[in-house]
């Protein structure tokens, strides 16, 4: 898993050879490493970029200083397992097998919040971007959403087929996404549930999912070994980023929306570009022949037959 800071200069991977690192996401070089003794699972930025939040396979959550790499806080027990972290870093969520979920402060860990009524063990959540809402998927394949301020809930996001493996806010709070095992993403109202959109063409199940910083695209990554870049309203596929022969595990956008970053299941991190072209065919012909070995034909690509090796 990987992800951005917001001013776009740095991007933090998780791995399963028990770090998180830090990079530089123009020059790709290391900046540091995060050692944990096990998995770990996923790594995000605070909002203010000073702080990394990891959590592992040995159930615990860890927040770190990233100026000087110093582990800050850490929770977790073999009861109770953190699932994600609000991104000021100031609350946790925590469930556990037969026991309730619950919303702690990071700060002051006894101060809780219960999610009201919920009996059904989850295994995935995510806060909405200001923290107060938080969607939670269940062993029955349901997701719900809950007001994470009182615990209360607020709907139900019912129509997968599957496990749901990841759900992310829109920037305003309003809409959910989520990624299934059932290879479908699906767009709701996060106020009443409704469904909105659904985005069908992945091959294998959809591992991650994130809106694009304007809101208007939707990036899936999928098992398929390709990344998937969707109109968010109509729900068409704009373009597929192939995941090099290997399983796109993440795939996020860069902060301004103009690259993609895409993490491959040979351990490698790809940055392409997101920006599309709506310049006629005619209008970029010359381009296209002056620079590369291909041709327009009916308005497709294909190679030129004077073709020279270069």
């Amino acid at each position: 898993m990987l992800e951005s800071d917001a001013a776009g200069t740095r991007i933090v991977t998780a791995s399963a050879d028990h770090t998180a690192k830090l990079w530089d996401a123009k020059t790709g070089k290391l900046l540091g490493s995060l050692e944990h003794d096990g998995e770990v699972r996923s790594a995000m930025f605070s909002s203010d970029g000073t702080r990394v939040i990891t959590t592992g396979a040995q159930s615990h959550a860890w927040i770190w200083n990233v100026k000087t790499g110093v582990l800050v806080a850490s929770f977790g027990s073999s009861d109770e397992f953190p699932i994600n972290v609000t991104k000021d870093a100031t609350r946790v969520v925590t469930a556990s097998l037969f026991g309730p979920v619950r919303i702690r402060n990071a700060d002051a860990p006894d101060n809780v919040v219960e999610l009201d009524g919920n009996t059904t063990p989850i295994y995935a959540a995510a806060f909405s971007a200001g923290g107060d809402r938080i969607a939670t998927a269940d062993i029955d394949r349901t997701m719900k959403v809950w007001n994470a301020r009182t615990g209360k809930l607020v709907c139900s996001l019912d129509g997968h087929l599957a496990a749901v493996n990841r759900a992310v806010f829109s920037a305003d709070d309003a809409r959910v996404l989520t990624a299934s095992d059932d290879n479908v993403v699906r767009l709701w109202d996060a106020q009443t549930g409704k469904l909105l959109a659904t985005y069908e063409g992945h091959k294998s199940r959809v591992v991650n999912v994130a809106f694009s910083p304007d809101g208007g695209r939707v990036l899936t990554a999928s098992d398929d070994h390709s990344a998937r870049l969707w109109d968010e309203r109509t729900g068409k596929l704009l373009a597929s980023f192939a995941g090099r022969g290997d399983a796109v595990l993440d795939a996020r956008f860069s902060p301004d929306g103009t690259r993609v970053v895409t993490a491959i299941g040979d351990g490698s991190i790809w940055i392409s570009g997101a920006q599309l072209e709506h310049r006629p065919p005619d209008a970029i012909r010359g381009i296209i022949e002056n620079r590369d070995p291909w041709t327009l034909s009916d308005g497709l690509l294909v190679p030129r037959s004077d073709r020279t090796e270069r």
